[in-house]
């Protein structure tokens, strides 16, 4: 018989629970695509490269994460102005007094931003031009036999290190907010709000962020919004990485300053924004790559589910798990079709 609502809501929310007992580590390849029983594509729960963690490896992971926050007392964030200060620098500066030492600090964290994106998703672009990456790619691509211009990779790069710039400047403007005054809800001592609100906000904060993104991403594939704004994120077909964050600069704005919207709102331990901003940055510019892989993390969807969103358009609107995407109808069903001229996220049933 078929599965409770229950269990598949459960399935779609942790793929590490789906049954994909007698696969391989790598999963072979199949020219005739295969779905569960909900009609959810199997390479949604796993595909090509990598291996779910055990119970064991994530209790270690996120205990790791929550003894280095239970450690840091604000220190980390403050080392740069520490540093300088050591070195004569008067670093006790507003936004008002000091208006051309917080200039420099924002080029030096747009340089910083940019850079790294650069270099990181140029090295990941080099492996699909290794002619023993070109042999094999029916065996790793998303997308197989299909390339993206040389135009569209050089427009992607440019747009995309622009924003990842512009992102480091959105989240230096938040850190001084909080230095400056409190403005912000984060703190840097975990005695300031006890330990039970720290090992909560955890999760808190990751759900924020998939709340957010999956809404204004659904709003972004309206029909006016998608072909004004998003649609230029879809001109990169098919993904790379350095179109992880090639949007127009509005839309991406919006999604920055609306993941840190939470830090206005409850009190977030500068620990768990920092390294929930990298997981979701890191996962952002994965499930971009075109290759084929399965996260470790329970909860987080192959990189397929997203670069389907790429190749049918208005589908598949998560960031990091499918249970939304599920529960409102908007994840892909092999019983249906879809194009980017049919919006609403459900597709059209096949005739």
């Amino acid at each position: 018989g078929g599965k409770s609502m229950g269990w598949k809501v459960l399935e779609v929310l942790f793929p590490a629970l789906h049954d994909v007992s007698g696969q391989e580590e790598s999963v072979p390849v199949s020219k005739v695509e295969e779905f569960d029983d909900a009609g959810i594509p199997i390479e949604y729960y796993r595909c090509g490269e990598g291996k779910r963690d055990g119970p064991f490896a994530i209790a270690k992971s996120v205990g790791l994460m929550v003894m280095a926050g239970l450690c840091a007392r604000g220190d980390v964030i403050a080392f740069p102005l520490i540093l300088l200060k050591a070195f004569g620098w008067n670093i006790s500066f507003s936004f008002t007094n000091n208006v051309w030492l917080s200039i420099i600090w924002a080029v030096a964290s747009f340089c910083l931003g940019a850079g790294g994106y650069y270099v990181h998703t140029t090295k990941l672009e080099a492996f699909l031009t290794l002619p023993s990456s070109k042999a094999t790619e029916s065996t790793w691509k998303c997308q197989p036999n299909k390339v993206a211009s040389d135009d569209i990779l050089r427009f992607s790069l440019l747009l995309g290190t622009i924003n990842a710039g512009c992102a480091s400047v959105y989240g230096l403007a938040t850190s001084l907010l909080y230095i400056h005054g409190g403005y912000t809800k984060l703190y840097s001592d975990v005695r300031d709000h006890g330990l039970l609100w720290y090992v909560l906000s955890w999760p808190l904060f990751l759900c924020w962020i998939e709340l957010f993104a999956y809404w204004f991403h659904r709003f972004f594939h309206l029909k006016f919004v998608y072909r004004h704004f998003h649609k230029l994120h879809h001109r990169f077909q098919p993904p790379t990485a350095s179109s992880a964050v090639a949007f127009h600069p509005v839309e991406f704005a919006i999604y920055v300053f609306g993941g840190q919207f939470i830090m206005f709102l409850v009190p977030i331990h500068f620990s768990v924004m920092l390294v929930c901003g990298l997981y979701t940055a890191y996962h952002l510019i994965e499930d971009h790559t075109g290759i084929k892989r399965t996260p470790h993390w329970v909860w987080q969807p192959t990189t397929m589910f997203h670069d389907d969103h790429h190749k049918y358009f208005h589908l598949n609107f998560g960031q990091h798990t499918m249970v939304f995407d599920y529960l409102f109808g908007t994840l892909r069903d092999g019983k249906r079709v879809y194009s980017e001229d049919v919006f609403g996220g459900r597709g059209k049933k096949l005739k």
